[in-house]
């Protein structure tokens, strides 16, 4: 096949990629403008990327080299978004207006006019780009605003953003800064170093379903993964991988060295062998490797409750385990406050067990506000609940659990609760284990929950044993006291016996 007829094909499919994201963006922005406009910005990214594929698998090289300038709305829609999403909501109408009818403009001036594309070379290896019109640099000047616009709204609210607003955020910058970074090195930067890079313009139009992606998923999802554990990931990835080609060259490049001793079928099967065997170790290692220097706070967490995990199974005294878990989540994840909660046996209900800087008032009135809402939804929904992410899962709740649930977002952050991790023993709700911001600002990602979660589960086990031997010993005391009171009482009767007998005897004389 055509590597151009090739190329082709695949921005279709990111086209059809990008389509989708616009469908799923729309069904899910019915209550959120700026998650709908985002769909537009899918949807102009798909049209992008299908005139991008237009131009090499159709004839007609001019209609589709002019069509590539439908690429502005893209930018108009995403500055749309920008406004919606950081609230900037001053004559938003008017400036939404303004960038969607300069795209409107330039597009039907590309498509209807020689004054962006003049004319097209077919046999070129990307035959719009030495027939530029007249309006060509304008077209790029606010193409070069747009992106600035962007990039400025997102810096402005990113320092001044904390927790999962920041978190979002990253993606965004991330998203359009690979979109408009591949579209400047390969559109721009490369072709002058040389001309062989002309072909790779279209780059851009590849891209454009990461940056969709990107803020597609930070938009939708209620918890995100933190991006430095996401890129060292990748880069584990890929690094393990050209570790196993780089194995498998050198064993081809010393058997030739050595006048093909192997013939090349064995060579091959033994490469494939060492590969399949090589590649945990080698993933490990690249791994703890950027543990270490890359995502060094998640590496740390993961340490930690790795030997809490151990020492609670060998802590049955309830004081000690309460101080043991409240001091490492202190440390571990870098916290203003935690607190244990725990199901007092007797009257159970949910009481303060420690808390370490929350105020024991404040969060027994939030235990018990709407009849114990907080206990009932986690034990409704089984999963922590992140302050953050409440005004998300109100997106799927009944009218009265989102008064409830609205409420419960008020009372967290009047006494700064951030995170409540449910403990569960088999069906039952036995405690919880609250936790404040972290002093980073940053928001609890999903790697931290995860960690979290797992720690939870051990946790409420060694709780419900550390109750159940406070309860023992409780029981003892109370049995030897009783013991003392009943040997007490014996040993008297026997010594009032003895007297008694005493002044019989003492009458009989």
């Amino acid at each position: 096949m055509d590597i151009l007829k090739f190329k082709g094909i695949i921005l279709f499919i990111v086209a059809f990629l990008n389509l989708a994201f616009a469908f799923f963006l729309w069904r899910r922005g019915r209550k959120e403008k700026a998650t709908f406009h985002l769909g537009w910005v899918a949807f102009f990214s798909a049209v992008y990327a299908f005139t991008y594929g237009g131009v090499w698998l159709f004839e007609n090289k001019l209609f589709w080299s002019r069509a590539t300038w439908l690429g502005v709305l893209v930018l108009s829609a995403y500055i749309t978004f920008i406004y919606y999403f950081t609230e900037t909501t001053k004559h938003l109408k008017l400036k939404s207006f303004f960038w969607y009818f300069g795209a409107i403009i330039i597009s039907y001036l590309a498509l209807t006019t020689p004054y962006f594309i003049e004319k097209v070379y077919p046999e070129h290896p990307c035959p719009f780009l030495e027939g530029g019109g007249p309006l060509e640099p304008l077209g790029r000047v606010y193409v070069i605003t747009c992106l600035g616009i962007s990039l400025f709204y997102f810096l402005k609210e990113y320092f001044k953003s904390q927790g999962f607003r920041k978190l979002q955020l990253k993606y965004f910058i991330l998203g359009i800064a690979i979109y408009s970074g591949g579209g400047v090195l390969f559109a721009g930067i490369l072709p002058l170093l040389s001309p062989e890079f002309i072909k790779y313009v279209d780059l851009s139009a590849f891209l454009s379903v990461f940056f969709v992606g990107f803020t597609s998923y930070a938009i939708l999802r209620y918890r995100l993964m933190e991006l430095r554990f996401v890129l060292g990931r990748t880069a584990v990835y890929i690094l393990s991988i050209l570790a196993e080609i780089v194995i498998a060259f050198l064993m081809i490049f010393l058997n030739t060295q050595l006048g093909f001793l192997l013939p090349a079928n064995i060579i091959l099967v033994i490469a494939l062998i060492i590969i399949a065997l090589s590649f945990h170790p080698l993933f490990r290692f690249f791994e703890k490797m950027a543990g270490k220097y890359f995502y060094y706070t998640f590496y740390t967490l993961q340490t930690t409750l790795a030997g809490l995990a151990k020492q609670l199974s060998q802590t049955v005294e309830l004081d000690k385990l309460t101080n043991l878990i409240n001091r490492s989540l202190l440390d571990a994840l870098k916290l203003d406050r935690v607190g244990i909660i725990l199901k007092e046996p007797e009257k159970k209900v949910l009481i303060p067990q420690q808390l370490i800087n929350f105020d024991k008032e404040d969060i027994s009135i939030l235990l018990s506000k709407e009849d114990n809402f907080l206990a009932q939804y986690l034990k409704k929904i089984k999963k922590p609940i992140v302050r953050e992410e409440i005004p998300l899962l109100i997106r799927e709740t009944e009218k009265e659990e989102e008064r409830k649930l609205n409420l419960l977002k008020e009372e967290m952050e009047k006494r700064e609760v951030a995170l409540c991790l449910p403990l569960f023993v088999e069906e039952e709700l036995t405690g919880m284990i609250i936790l404040g911001n972290k002093l980073s600002g940053e928001a609890y990602t999903v790697q931290d929950i995860n960690l979290l979660t797992t720690l939870t589960a051990q946790a409420a086990i060694a709780f419900n044993n550390a109750l159940s031997y406070s309860e023992i010993e409780k029981r003892k005391e109370e049995l030897e006291r009783v013991l003392k009171a009943v040997v007490g009482r014996e040993l008297r009767m026997i010594e009032l016996k003895k007297k008694i007998k005493e002044l019989e005897e003492k009458n009989k004389k």
